[in-house]
């Protein structure tokens, strides 16, 4: 298990974070207007630096 006060900790979960809209992207390419507002939103928390914004499961 990772410790929380691993320094590497927030590397690691921007790296999580890059990788996790691309079942959105395949979704929402299929039509799914609710992986469409899913992935706008997620990418839009990427870009601007919102850490604390919560994600959907959808």
């Amino acid at each position: 298990m990772v410790s929380p006060t691993w320094p590497g900790l927030p590397e690691l979960t921007r790296i999580r974070d890059l990788r996790t809209p691309g079942s959105f992207i395949r979704r929402a390419d299929h039509q799914d207007p609710g992986a469409g507002r899913e992935l706008h939103h997620r990418l839009h928390t990427l870009q601007t630096g919102h850490r604390t914004a919560r994600w959907g499961i959808h």
